[in-house]
């Protein structure tokens, strides 16, 4: 959720007024009560609706890397689908956290896209790669 600060607590970091991006623990109304834990700052042109996206997305990523995948620095990832909602973030953030990405995308429109976020390797732009689970897929649906 992204919004303005309308009252803070006791210690908080944040000010009436402020614009806000917030991760709160039960999203279900327009006014929540959010600890300053859970609260960033949002940049002044920054819109609201894309500040609310951006952290879920962002932070869909972050969790996924740092704790499911456990990234270090040095390592490979491969992100499918990088031109999408959570697949930039995971471009961006692997390489910011010193990884080399190497990302899906679905068409080449999707793959120029791509190929901006991470411009320190080369491109694969236009050539069609197969996985081991694609084809897999294929051969359940007893496609060759």
């Amino acid at each position: 959720m992204a919004g303005t600060v309308v009252e803070t607590g006791a210690g908080s970091s944040f000010r009436v007024g402020d614009r806000v991006m917030a991760l709160p623990l039960f999203p279900d109304g327009a006014q929540r009560v959010v600890p300053d834990e859970r609260i960033y700052s949002v940049a002044p042109d920054m819109p609201a609706a894309e500040a609310a996206a951006f952290l879920i997305a962002f932070h869909t990523a972050d969790y996924s890397l740092r704790h499911r995948a456990r990234l270090v620095p040095g390592e490979v990832r491969l992100v499918n689908a990088g031109a999408e909602g959570v697949g930039s973030p995971a471009i961006q953030l692997g390489v910011a956290m010193g990884t080399r990405v190497i990302a899906t995308a679905g068409g080449a429109g999707k793959s120029i896209s791509a190929d901006g976020w991470a411009p320190r390797w080369p491109s694969t732009t236009g050539r069609r790669i197969s996985s081991s689970w694609s084809r897999r897929l294929r051969a359940d649906a007893g496609r060759t």
